[in-house]
């Protein structure tokens, strides 16, 4: 698989040089897909609270940053304990309530 059809290994690697050398209408485009992308996240996870299936440590939009950043990290370098990490806090997190 290419990394063209790959958008968030792109996106990962565009967020990482966007405030040095990309053209502002290039920042804006990689800046719309992770407003786009955190916010589905977000309704996921706003959805779930509300039909009861899982309390949230934080709101929403904080617990959709955390996640998507994990996600980032782990795409970027390829490590899944990044993700791995995350996943378990989150689990100690759901756990506690």
């Amino acid at each position: 698989m290419s990394l063209i059809s790959r958008p968030s290994v792109v996106g990962g690697a565009l967020a990482g040089e966007m405030m040095l050398a990309l053209p502002p209408k290039v920042r804006e485009r990689v800046d719309h897909f992770f407003r786009t992308h955190q916010l589905w996240l977000t309704k996921i996870l706003k959805r779930g609270v509300a039909r009861g299936e899982f309390e949230l440590p934080a709101p929403a939009p904080k617990v959709a940053r955390f996640i998507f950043g994990a996600l980032l990290v782990k795409r970027t370098t390829d490590d899944p304990s990044q993700l791995n990490d995350v996943i378990a806090v989150m689990k100690l997190q759901l756990a506690a309530r």
